[in-house]
């Protein structure tokens, strides 16, 4: 199975172009693997084995729509919303424009100059992904709810923060934010420090200089020959906690 092209833009000019506007706001596509069927032909390629019991027969499934996980998944969803804009480009303009160049896997932020536009390009989109048997959910407004009631917004962005490939995105108060779990050990290893190093999303870039001084920190114990069980010497598991 193959990975497929790229066809969306990339998550940091989605974001800056959304945040050039006056007004924003951002959605979800509900449960969209779920919603794209897998032609029948194809679907030998997703079969899977179940047995209810320890001696009942295995039996064979073969998985009709698009499944997560699977290598060409992220190409056939942002594939078929292409087609989607494309099919539906002379009936909804606006909301096929958007579709191509506002979404990043299942997230949709589009920022625009006044609150009329805002209202009409929810309406459009919610049009063009019912045409196709989807619908958007978690809805999030740049500005107070309480302002604005005729919006319709499920939430305001004081109660949501906008989460796209772990980049938390607050869009009240336009900061990004990063959620970190750093460990609670106090006996570390080198096993513990390339654990929490692998734990750093970073699609923005906005992390390198914090990720670059813990790859540092690794190749240090690796000049040192440390085994990955082995707990560091004081001085450089004091370097460490004092990092974490």
């Amino acid at each position: 199975m193959c990975n497929g092209e790229v066809i969306q833009d990339d998550l940091f000019s989605i974001m800056l172009l959304a945040r050039k506007h006056a007004y924003f706001f951002s959605c979800g596509i509900s449960h969209m693997f779920r919603q794209i069927e897998i032609h029948p032909h194809q679907r030998h390629f997703q079969k899977i084995l179940w047995k209810k019991g320890l001696n009942e027969p295995v039996q064979i499934f073969k998985l009709k729509t698009l499944t997560y996980g699977t290598t060409p998944t992220y190409y056939l969803s942002t594939r078929v919303l292409k087609q989607l804009s494309l099919d539906e480009r002379e009936n909804i303009l606006k909301a096929a424009d958007i579709v191509l160049h506002d979404v990043y896997l299942d997230d949709i932020l589009i920022g625009c100059s006044s609150l009329n536009e805002l209202e009409s390009l929810k309406t459009e989109l919610t049009q063009l992904f019912k045409s196709a048997g989807m619908s958007l959910h978690k809805w999030c407004f740049s500005h107070s709810t309480n302002d604005f009631p005729d919006l319709h917004f499920d939430q305001s962005s004081e109660e949501s923060i906008t989460k796209t490939l772990g980049v938390l995105w607050n869009s009240s108060s336009d900061t990004f934010c990063v959620k970190a779990s750093p460990s609670t050990n106090h006996v570390f290893t080198k096993r513990d420090v390339l654990s929490q190093i692998a734990r750093f999303l970073n699609p923005l870039g906005l992390l390198g200089p914090i990720i670059c001084k813990a790859k540092f920190f690794m190749q240090q114990l690796w000049l040192l020959k440390l085994e990955w069980h082995e707990k560091l010497l004081v001085p450089v598991a004091a370097e460490w906690a004092s990092f974490v």
